[in-house]
């Protein structure tokens, strides 16, 4: 049976962009943690879901069993 793959989801102007990894195997896993990373340092907030269903909290690292991450731009007043 394959693991279902987990998916750092990134929302911008561009629209709903997937970053997908399967827990275990390293090269996706860190290429989702430096997608991670680059969004953390442009501003992006992080929510994580451990599980289908779950509710998401707010994360400030890389977890790669997350089930799903959602990466938002911070909305900005003017």
């Amino acid at each position: 049976m394959t693991e279902a793959k987990h998916v750092l989801r990134i929302l911008d102007r561009s629209g709903d962009t997937a970053v997908t990894w399967t827990p275990g195997t390293k090269t996706e896993e860190d290429e989702a943690e430096r997608k991670f990373d680059e969004l953390s340092k442009k501003g992006f907030l992080m929510f994580a879901a451990e599980a289908p269903g779950k509710t998401p909290e707010q994360v400030r690292t890389f977890d790669p069993k997350a089930f799903e991450i959602v990466a938002v731009p911070q909305f900005r007043g003017g």
